[in-house]
């Protein structure tokens, strides 16, 4: 049987807190797409609102 060599506190940390935020971002991209599924009109119009409101910056900001 092969021996696993221990990972150190930090390592640990590390691995356990990259897990923690990919669960994290899982959670959220789940919930977008659920709102999506259930109400997609409502979600289009948010995402236009933002894409104008995006191009009235930029016009500002005279990108």
């Amino acid at each position: 049987m092969e021996k696993f060599e221990e990972l150190s506190f930090e390592e640990t940390v590390e691995v356990k807190g990259g897990l923690t935020w990919a669960a994290l971002a899982g959670a959220v991209a789940m919930g977008l797409l659920l709102e999506a599924m259930m109400n997609p009109k409502s979600t289009i119009d948010a995402m236009k609102g933002g894409w104008d409101r995006a191009g009235e910056l930029e016009k500002y900001a005279g990108l």
